[in-house]
């Protein structure tokens, strides 16, 4: 909301979103992080925000394209952390953590790629269930 207090154009592109964090995701599209990626790169990227299980797999970043747009949103969405603390909104970090969660990027981007599932979970030690169900919510 503006000083008119009208809605601006990342408010609408939030209210569009349909993740657990929706405006982190909004500064993802509205400073162009994805523009510049492959599909499969950005399925990776995008999978941050509809996987809020644990993930015990290191997370490893399979194109220099990941790793800096993971950087990059990491860095939003640390500074949405901050500022609700600076304004003095009450939260769980832990919780707010788990909506911009890396465990499943991996997978996403193989996903992606067309790799075999049988070969996906060679590389995981994801539940195959889990895997479907964010991939799934991804796909919406």
């Amino acid at each position: 909301v503006d000083e008119q207090q009208i809605i601006t154009l990342k408010g609408r592109v939030a209210c569009e979103v349909v993740t657990s964090d929706e405006l982190t995701v909004a500064d993802v599209i509205l400073n162009n992080i994805l523009h510049d990626k492959e599909p499969e790169e950005v399925a990776a990227l995008l999978s941050a925000f509809v996987f809020p299980e644990k993930c015990e797999d290191e997370i490893e970043d399979p194109t220099p394209n990941i790793q800096s747009g993971r950087e990059r949103m990491t860095l939003l969405h640390k500074a949405f952390e901050q500022e609700q603390y600076r304004q003095g909104v009450h939260f769980d970090s832990e919780e707010f953590w788990k909506m911009c969660n890396w465990g499943l990027a991996r997978v996403a981007y193989e996903w992606a790629k067309g790799t075999k599932f049988g070969d996906i979970m060679a590389i995981t030690s994801l539940q195959e269930g889990s895997i479907v169900r964010a991939i799934l919510r991804l796909a919406e």
